[in-house]
């Protein structure tokens, strides 16, 4: 899958906040970039029919009440 997705031009978003999902004969898996990039297992072949997309879903969280104002702050990256 890591050539497919390199094949396509990669990720544009950092890996991680990038998941891998995988749709295969009516059946969907997502798993975390970082992941796919830190196992080797987990980078199986694609088939013709499959299909693949890389979905961004930043870390964030709401906060309401006694802070001043209602906003969304992202989450900083650690490690």
């Amino acid at each position: 899958m890591l050539d497919l997705i390199a094949a396509a031009g990669g990720a544009r978003a950092p890996v991680y906040e990038t998941f891998v999902r995988l749709s295969r004969a009516g059946v969907t898996a997502t798993i975390p970039m970082e992941l796919l990039v830190s196992n080797p297992a987990e980078n199986i072949y694609a088939y013709p029919t499959d299909v693949l997309t890389l979905v961004r879903l930043p870390q964030s969280f709401t906060v309401f009440g006694a802070t001043g104002s209602n906003t969304q702050i992202t989450s900083p990256r650690k490690g």
